[in-house]
């Protein structure tokens, strides 16, 4: 079985060609006729570990593809390997390569240029032969696109204090292997109200960030300038309007503050322990025009020593009745705009804004200075999941993907992630249009404190989540983006309940129709989830019971020419064509086939 632990995984990425005995064919055709992967024994035996040189790639551009493979037997074996670039049963870029795999490991290499069309999601599949029968396969997804923000795929990072440059090598190859195209620096700053230690001139070497954690010049500079290699964005984390205690000593002042009565007699604050820098950060007007102009400086500042592509602006979510000095009530979540308009285009850099929990999500729908929708969500279930993600496309029409930031098994101090709750909640994310920001480091976030995250993943959950992110990449156009529309036609499944909504006991089923003329279905099976909250603070989230050979029945809009199953589930996510066939009754024309299987979620693609 491939490894995906990230201190086990075994990652190579070469920069050079090796096409000479390989048969190319660089062309658009049908992968025709049913398309059945048969169970092999023992899949990943061979195929240790499959990985790209970057992250994301421009139209035309070309990938340098690495396979590791190792021989588990006694005898060297006469191989052939097959490449294949697909969108769905659509073939880009096909080749082969006969070679011998001796005792120990080998590391093949090849190059190809990617098609020259942008915002395109592929899978890049891999099968071995031996004899012609198959003995292995793996799937990754490979993401063409100009920019990220149309299809972002976030995480964080929240240590800088590494001696060792080969430390950050290893966190951003496994962000690469994931998939990465955007990454938060959580807290990497001096302070808050004074973001860059030392000055533009003269940058400090070192510095302690808010919880007295060391931070380096060397280890940022390389986190960025390797991330930019990969594809990856830089994104600086701070607060929109917070100060430490010792805040007058910098210039500001109290009348830029917010209140919590109208007499400024005392300023709000959020509290954080005594053994840190500042145990209050001290919180400002955010409409305020003279915290604007000091905010606006000191982040220039930041930004003209580091080379980050944007600033990723925090806020705290409600805070109550809340006066500025004058005493006038404050609407918060009505004054973030301003100036995040103005940081954008006065630093000409790219803006991500966290709307804490939904606070101020309408007021940010309508502007421009959205790089991509992003939201901390604290609360609900998987409908609620679904609900945010569905309005804010109905806003933004995908144009920019949104991101959830939805911390699991939260209020855990120890211990291991549930698997099924994690791969459930992943589910409802993707299958809905959305993305969901959990990795940081070389872990997985349970709480809003990024350096403080103590739960573990199993190798095995690794797995599947680098299956779930290569899934999301190889269909991100059937997943989100523009054109998608949500659909009422109608779905059954013999002897299953179905429901357009997250219940208990049933099979929740949802469609989308998409520009080019195709439909979306999406299948997730709750059958036997005891509850749809998506936290799962008690860890007790079961498995689901897999389904197979389930009957199902489609009313269509446009008559379909081919079925395509894929789950992240199976077959690393790679897609199969099932057969079909066509019908009417009272209730319109309908298509039924046989979904193979159903585990956690399986979509289906009606062209």
């Amino acid at each position: 079985m491939r490894k995906y632990g990230y201190y086990s995984r075994k990652i190579s990425v070469f920069f050079f060609s090796f096409i000479l005995g390989l048969l190319i064919m660089s062309c658009n055709h049908k992968n025709d006729g049913i398309d059945i992967l048969l169970p092999i024994e023992n899949q990943g035996r061979y195929i240790q570990n499959l990985s790209t040189n970057q992250s994301v790639y421009l139209p035309g551009e070309t990938l340098y593809l690495s396979v590791d493979l190792s021989n588990p037997t006694l005898e060297i074996k006469t191989l052939k390997m097959v490449v294949k670039l697909k969108q769905l049963s659509e073939i880009f870029t096909e080749f082969t390569n006969d070679f011998t795999l001796e005792l120990g490991l080998l590391t093949k290499t090849y190059e190809f240029q990617l098609p020259n069309y942008d915002y395109q999601g592929y899978s890049l599949e891999i099968y071995i032969y031996q004899n012609d029968t198959l003995i292995d396969y793996a799937m990754t997804g490979v993401d063409v696109s100009s920019t990220w923000n149309v299809f972002p795929r976030y995480a964080a990072l929240s240590h800088y204090d590494y001696t060792d440059l080969e430390d950050v090598d290893t966190v951003l190859r496994t962000f690469k292997d994931f998939h990465i195209n955007g990454l938060m620096y959580y807290d990497v700053i001096d302070s808050h109200d004074q973001p860059l230690a030392g000055d533009t001139l003269h940058p400090d070497e070192s510095w302690n960030t808010i919880n007295r954690s060391l931070a380096t010049k060397t280890v940022l500079d390389y986190y960025i300038e390797l991330g930019h290699t990969y594809q990856m964005q830089s994104f600086v984390y701070n607060l929109l309007f917070g100060g430490y205690e010792s805040y007058v000593t910098r210039g500001i002042k109290p009348e830029w503050g917010l209140y919590v009565d109208p007499l400024h007699t005392t300023q709000d604050f959020h509290p954080l322990p005594s053994s840190w820098e500042t145990s209050k950060l001290y919180l400002f007007n955010p409409g305020d025009v003279n915290w604007q102009n000091y905010y606006i400086q000191v982040m220039s500042n930041f930004l003209n020593v580091y080379d980050f592509d944007g600033i990723q602006a925090d806020s705290l979510g409600s805070r109550g009745i809340r006066y500025d000095y004058a005493g006038n009530i404050v609407f918060l979540d009505k004054l973030h705009s301003n100036l995040l308009n103005r940081l954008k285009l006065e630093l000409e850099t790219q803006i991500i804004f966290n709307p804490v929990d939904g606070y101020g999500l309408d007021e940010i729908l309508s502007q421009n200075f959205n790089d991509i929708i992003y939201v901390e969500i604290w609360e609900g279930n998987y409908n609620s999941l679904q609900n945010t993600l569905f309005n804010i496309y109905d806003s933004t029409e995908g144009h920019i993907g949104t991101v959830l930031a939805a911390y699991m098994n939260y209020g855990n101090e120890f211990g291991f992630f549930n698997e099924a709750s994690v791969i459930y909640t992943n589910s409802v994310i993707i299958a809905s249009g959305g993305s969901h920001l959990e990795l940081v480091d070389t872990g997985m976030l349970s709480k809003e404190y990024y350096p403080g995250t103590m739960l573990q993943m199993t190798d095995k959950l690794q797995e599947k989540l680098h299956n779930i992110y290569s899934f999301q990449v190889a269909y991100e156009n059937y997943l989100r983006g523009p054109g998608l529309v949500r659909s009422n036609n109608l779905t059954t499944i013999l002897n299953y309940d179905l429901s357009n909504t997250a219940e208990q006991g049933k099979i929740w089923s949802f469609s989308r129709i998409k520009e080019d003329n195709s439909e979306v279905i999406h299948f997730i099976n709750l059958l036997n989830t005891t509850s749809i909250d998506w936290v799962d603070s008690k860890r007790i989230k079961m498995a689901p019971v897999p389904q197979t050979n389930l009957n199902v029945k489609h009313y269509y809009s446009l008559q379909p020419t081919e079925i395509i199953v894929a789950s992240p589930d199976r077959y690393e996510g790679i897609s199969l064509n099932v057969p079909y066939t066509l019908g009417s009754d009272a209730f319109g024309n309908y298509v039924e086939f046989v979904l193979p299987s159903l585990e956690y979620y399986t979509m289906v693609i009606i062209r």
